[in-house]
Formats: C-alpha cells, sequence, structure tokens
C-alpha cells in the first residue's frame, strides 16, 4: 500500500468521525502523519519513511473503526503490520496505559515508537486538550509521563547507526 492509498482508506473509514472538538478525525490523522514524517526525516531509508507514513496514516483504523488486522494484513507489507499491531492498545491485556507504552518502547521498533510520539504530540496540543471536558483535561498528564518514554526511546534510536 503508498502513502496514497493509506490515505484515501484511511479518509474512507474515518469519514463520518468528528474528534472531540467537532473537526472531522482525518485532520488528527494527517497532523500525526506529518508529524511522523518530520521524525523519520533523520533516517536514509526511503522504504522505512514510506512504512511509517503508511503507519502513521492508519493508525488509528483498527481501534476506531469496523477494520481488522485481518482487513489490512493482505494490503499492507508485515513491518507496516508490525507497527500498526504495537501502536494498537489491546485493553484486555489487563495493561495499563503506562506499561503499555513501556511494553511498546522496549520492542525497539523505531517506526512505532515515531508513529506513537507523534500521535502523543498531537494528542497533547493545548488547543485539542482546551475542547475536552473538564473531566478529562487530567489525561494531559498521563500523555506526558508517555512522552518521557517515547521520546528517550526515540533519541536512543535515532543515535544509533
Amino acid at each position: 500500500m503508498t502513502p496514497y492509498d493509506a490515505y484515501k482508506f484511511a479518509h474512507a473509514a474515518h469519514a463520518d468521525q468528528k474528534d472531540k472538538s467537532g473537526a472531522p478525525y482525518i485532520n488528527h490523522v494527517v497532523r500525526v502523519t506529518l508529524k511522523a514524517q518530520e521524525y523519520a526525516a533523520r533516517v536514509a531509508d526511503r522504504w522505512f519513511r514510506d512504512d511509517v507514513t503508511v503507519a502513521a496514516l492508519l493508525h488509528d483504523v483498527v481501534e476506531d473503526t469496523p477494520v481488522t488486522f485481518e482487513d489490512l494484513v493482505m494490503m499492507i507489507n508485515p513491518n507496516v503490520l508490525a507497527i500498526l499491531q504495537l501502536v494498537t492498545r489491546d485493553t484486555s491485556t489487563g495493561e495499563t496505559y503506562q506499561q503499555w507504552i513501556q511494553t511498546l518502547c522496549a520492542s525497539r521498533n523505531y517506526g512505532a515508537i515515531i508513529v506513537k510520539l507523534a500521535d502523543n504530540f498531537d494528542n497533547s496540543l493545548p488547543e485539542r486538550l482546551a475542547t475536552l471536558p473538564e473531566a478529562e483535561r487530567s489525561i494531559e498528564k498521563r500523555y506526558l509521563k508517555a512522552r518521557v518514554f517515547l521520546q528517550t526511546a526515540y533519541d536512543y534510536h535515532s543515535r544509533l547507526p
């Protein structure tokens, strides 16, 4: 699946969805993708950057739409599938959000770290947090704690040859 195909797929999958501010959900997906591309730009391998782009575009498809991994497996390459499996939280495991983030970072999957870091960055934007109901704004602390792990893992991997 090319990045363009992934955009079309994500756009269709999220077509009727709105974020908590009422904006089209695809806007979040595009912002995450642009941030992930910025993070992945340090890597010379074009194929890696394309995999990160495709994964970023699809990062919420399994979590937030009826699409399953089984639906995607024949459309995406194994590297993208591995990224998506890591960035899609399975709440049935009993892992807390923080434990899940630590597991993701420990996976050493640089693509997954990049996509989740970009997602965390976008979810933490003050203008996005301001649209949340007051009771949900404490999520900012959870995102900040997760970003420390994600940023550390990203920095570590970006220094490797």
